[in-house]
């Protein structure tokens, strides 16, 4: 780490937070003085993907996670102030009971009770981030299991609480059975005033117990939320190019949608079925009391909820499976409908296509109709099983009554015992068909994460390369399935550092796969390509291609400023590297009819950019990035004949002897440029022209 890139990480740092630093809920001072005090090794890029995007203050948890995805995950020690030693520092200490904190750097005095978030690199508290949950590749414990085992302080507090609610349940029943049985017989106003005392203070305190346990599991399932969509979308970006290529873009949509039935589980009432199912032992023990042999009237209920599960799980789980299959191929003809409407049009498809739709759309309703009768067979037996147990202990009651059993109040009271018992049954028995989606969400999302990716999106802490520029392509031979055909084989070159090297053939003959070589999106089968005499296999994939500039054939831009697109590179570039990379790509004229310049929105709500500018910002992009290598691809003809295609002609005879380029294309007066060229053939050996081949 030079000394130079941290000095352009703190330039960055400050330009994005310029704030005062007597706020106290603002981090963003502390940050930096915590790294550079930690003697953190990163760079201005590492630092941008580590910040919250889009906030101007840096919170308590934006601190903490900011800390975990640098490699500093906080570990969280409970502790008096004045007991921090040295070795703890820095370290982020919070009161008890107070929602702000306090960054120390030496020894305090102040006899203060709190929790110290210490800072290591490597911490094995991993508290507020994803870091470590990211390595579950291989690990014999499922990803989403791991997770929840960081909730561990969480879960006790909550059965903790649902326990005491269940056993506070029951002081309304007794109120109810003393109120007929002591009160209203003996017309003794006193003692209804003890008792109403008493049942409000603990509904006071089952109100307070549901109110604190709702606040947990909303923060649980906020937190949920927050790991793993964080998760899911870091995993799919670090899976291999050829990977997620092969894969639709409704498959991968699933994906991030899997998570979402996932959450609303945790956040909603069925979670607090299940949690409260296990606690209807004590209202069955208390039922037993009163009620005596009464008490198998909802056991009856509960194992015939069983068996109605069981007999309907065949068929539900075939609807299921029916359903998930018809609707993921709808959403698949959906996106290719939107995504080739232009096809469509040109070749005048309508008709066809709209009555493959119809075909594929009747055979999701009928999945989906299937699948929701099936559900409804549950729901109405489930709710029937419900009021038979109702109407069973009304009648048997009435027996207890007559033998002189059980008092008026007895019955009012198991009586509503017998609701708080089998509504949590019947709630749980219409969930199952749900739960059945949530724990096939979960296999899913496991089945991601177990996935091994190309790259750990959490090793920021490296530097990125700065290469010098030779490329060495040696016996490369390269084919994009194990059964398909060779691409081609048997291609080797040597590109010097400054050389301007022209890639020319084709259709299908791996011209713009050749630059995805060098980027790392692709590996080979046979031979190595190496830069500075390094294979790319060795470096790591994502500093790899951060060092190397990179023009695609189809150059895509955010939803975002011109200046925010620009800096996606290099985001401390200055004001006059935007300029200069500007003027080198000919938009300055361009730019100069847009009444908000660089700060001009483009993507939703902004404007669109026509072809022609889209590859000049790409080429702008590529300069601002300032890489000594830089990978162009074929640019349309239209765009070469233009003005543009002037400058990025000019750019070309300019950057011999300072950049090595690798560019694709057709055009000769462009080949003539090139110190080399890289003729690709189908189905013959390349052959390489130039002064320095291999």
């Amino acid at each position: 780490m030079t000394m130079q890139h941290l000095t352009q990480a703190k330039d960055y740092f400050d330009a994005r937070f310029q704030l005062p630093h007597d706020d106290t809920h603002n981090y963003a001072p502390d940050l930096f003085s915590v790294l550079d005090a930690l003697h953190w090794h990163g760079n201005s890029q590492i630092l941008r993907d580590a910040l919250p995007c889009g906030v101007e203050t840096l919170g308590f948890t934006d601190f903490l996670n900011t800390m975990a995805y640098l490699g500093y995950a906080p570990k969280i020690v409970s502790l008096r102030k004045n007991k921090i030693n040295p070795e703890m520092l820095p370290c982020l200490f919070v009161p008890q009971g107070a929602k702000v904190g306090e960054v120390l750097f030496s020894e305090a005095d102040e006899n203060i009770k709190g929790s110290a978030f210490i800072f290591r690199a490597d911490s094995d508290g991993a508290e507020y981030s994803s870091k470590n949950m990211m390595s579950a590749a291989g690990s014999n414990v499922k990803w989403f299991t791991r997770l929840l085992k960081r909730f561990d302080g969480v879960f006790p507090q909550v059965l903790t609480a649902s326990l005491v609610i269940n056993l506070l349940t029951l002081v309304t029943p007794l109120f109810m059975m003393s109120v007929y049985d002591k009160v209203i017989g003996a017309h003794s106003p006193a003692t209804l005033e003890y008792l109403l005392a008493g049942v409000l203070l603990a509904i006071t305190v089952e109100f307070t117990l549901r109110f604190l346990r709702a606040r947990s599991l909303s923060w649980f399932g906020a937190r949920i939320d927050y790991i793993v969509s964080n998760a899911i979308l870091e995993r799919i970006l670090a899976l291999p190019a050829s990977f997620t290529e092969r894969t639709s873009v409704a498959a991968q949509l699933s994906r991030l949608k899997a998570f979402e039935s996932v959450r609303e589980f945790f956040t909603g009432s069925l979670f607090l079925s299940f949690i409260e199912f296990p606690f209807t032992l004590v209202l069955l023990v208390a039922l037993a009391f009163i009620a005596g042999p009464l008490v198998v009237i909802p056991l009856i209920i509960a194992a015939l909820y069983a068996l109605l599960l069981i007999a309907m799980q065949p068929r539900l789980k075939e609807s299921t499976l029916q359903m998930a299959t018809a609707t993921a191929e709808r959403q698949n003809m959906n996106i290719e409908t939107l995504s080739k409407q232009e096809s469509l049009r040109s070749a005048g498809g309508f008709d066809a296509w709209i009555a493959r739709f119809e075909r594929i759309s009747a055979r999701s309703a009928f999945a989906g109709y299937k699948y929701h009768q099936a559900v409804s067979v549950i729901d109405t037996v489930s709710q029937g099983l419900l009021v038979l147990g109702g109407v069973a202990m009304i009648y048997f009651g009435v027996e207890r009554i007559w033998a002189e059993q059980m008092s008026m109040g007895g019955m009012i009271a198991i009586l509503i015992l017998t609701w708080r018992i089998l509504t949590p049954l019947q709630m749980t028995c219409t969930a199952v068909p749900r739960l059945g989606q949530v724990m096939r969400n979960i296999h899913q999302i496991n089945r991601l994460m177990d996935l091994k990716p190309e790259y750990d999106v959490y090793q920021s802490t490296r530097e990125v390369p700065s290469f010098d520029g030779d490329i060495e392509f040696h016996n490369v031979g390269l084919r994009y399935a194990k059964d398909a055909a060779p691409i081609y084989a048997g291609l080797s070159f040597k590109a010097k550092s400054g050389q301007i090297i022209a890639i020319t053939g084709s259709n299908s003959t791996g011209k713009s796969t050749t630059l995805k070589l060098v980027s790392g999106l692709y590996h080979p089968q046979a031979g190595a390509v190496r830069i500075d005499g390094i294979d790319i296999r060795q470096i790591d994939p994502k500093k790899l291609r951060q060092g190397i500039a990179y023009v695609g054939q189809d150059p895509d831009f955010f939803t975002a400023s011109i200046e925010d697109n620009l800096r996606l590179v290099k985001p401390d570039a200055s004001k006059d590297a935007i300029k200069a990379a500007i003027h080198k790509a000919g938009l300055e004229t361009w730019l100069e009819k847009l009444p908000d310049g660089l700060a001009t929105l483009v993507g939703h709500g902004g404007i669109t950019i026509q072809t022609g500018v889209r590859y000049q910002l790409a080429l702008a992009r590529a300069y601002l990035q300032d890489s000594k290598i830089i990978l162009i691809d074929e640019m349309p003809y239209e765009f070469l004949n233009g003005e543009a295609g002037q400058y990025f002609h000019q750019f070309l005879q300019q950057a011999k002897g300072k950049y090595t380029v690798l560019f694709v294309t057709y055009r000769k007066d462009y080949i003539e440029i090139a110190d080399q060229v890289i003729q690709l053939y189908q189905d013959e050996r390349p052959q390489v022209k130039g002064t320095t081949n291999a």
